[in-house]
């Protein structure tokens, strides 16, 4: 079980939160010693996997003739739109590291790869456009080209960016219209947010609770926390914490769906609150969790164990204020 969108591009990790109907393409590892007569052959005849693979495998290898080898071997599968090479050219790029390199080309690389539907390139697109400073305008534009096209993923990221205010003004209009034309769970908790509120749409409390009935019903876990995380860093005006920890417990309250990666979401939500020592307890429980989770969950321990002694010291500096 992974993380939330939220809770990723929160944490700057990965995330298991997919585009609908978007392929998922795996990065093959360095493996210096493992390419076969048909990866080079293939590779030769331009196809794109392969080529990605051979050149991964020279990067392995190191030397100079070798680096410059594969990056003819990236940018030719890069330009038929092979996602993992763009990616893998992205991330040489922001290191600048090498002959030929500018970090300038990183964000064009990653946004081409996140239009062809890569779903970590979405994230790290997200990243590098409403992360660095003044790129808010063009991310806003780019993911509303995304979500226009029907990027749930997109839309995920898209509608808190326009309603928070945080780094361009908010635009309700925009983001309601989209709720909308969404008929998904995720964008009707969203729609029962702002009808609870009255913010963007008339305050209809009734309205908000059948929405929220009715989307619960068919949410995904992971579509839940993304609510919920959302929901409690919301513009004053929006946010609910009471809602948002109602609806991340319920998560990890079902022995069924009680994870490492959910306490940890649920850990981000109290302290969003300022609920500091609940959210050491449910932080220490998820970092404990993780020595018996899954792969995907166990490379989250780092970035657990930061959060926990961050909250620690939150706590012990909100203690000593009372």
């Amino acid at each position: 079980m992974g993380l939330c969108l939220a809770a990723a591009l929160q944490l700057g990790a990965p995330s298991e939160a997919r585009a609908q109907n978007a392929p998922v393409y795996e990065l093959p590892p360095f493996a210096p010693f493992e390419i076969t007569d048909d990866v080079r052959v293939s590779a030769a005849a331009g196809v794109a996997q392969a080529q990605v693979q051979l050149g991964l495998h020279l990067l392995g290898v190191g030397g100079d003739d070798n680096l410059r080898s594969a990056m003819d071997l990236l940018v030719a599968a890069a330009r038929q739109g092979y996602p993992p090479a763009l990616l893998r050219l992205a991330e040489m790029h922001r290191s600048g590291s090498g002959p030929g390199l500018d970090p300038e080309a990183t964000l064009p690389l990653v946004e081409r790869a996140a239009e062809l539907g890569d779903s970590r390139a979405v994230i790290s697109a997200a990243q590098l456009l409403f992360v660095e400073p003044g790129r808010a305008p063009r991310g806003i534009a780019f993911f509303s080209a995304l979500a226009e096209h029907g990027s749930q993923q997109a839309l995920q990221i898209l509608i808190p960016q326009l309603l928070s205010g945080r780094a361009v003004p908010p635009d309700f209009a925009t983001a309601v219209r989209l709720l909308r034309e969404n008929d998904g769970a995720w964008a009707q908790l969203w729609l029962a947010a702002l009808h609870a509120k009255g913010a963007g749409v008339p305050l209809d409390v009734a309205r908000a609770r059948a929405l929220e009935e009715a989307a619960l019903a068919s949410a995904t876990i992971l579509e839940r926390l993304d609510f919920a995380l959302q929901l409690a860093i919301a513009a004053p005006g929006i946010r609910d914490g009471d809602w948002a920890v109602r609806v991340a417990e319920a998560v990890v309250e079902d022995p069924a769906t009680r994870s490492p990666t959910h306490l940890g979401t649920l850990s981000e939500i109290y302290a969003a609150l300022g609920r500091y020592d609940d959210a050491v307890d449910a932080m220490e429980e998820a970092v404990a969790g993780l020595a018996s989770g899954t792969e995907v969950e166990r490379a989250y321990r780092p970035l657990f164990e930061e959060r926990l002694a961050l909250f620690r010291r939150r706590a012990e500096a909100a203690g000593a204020r009372r």
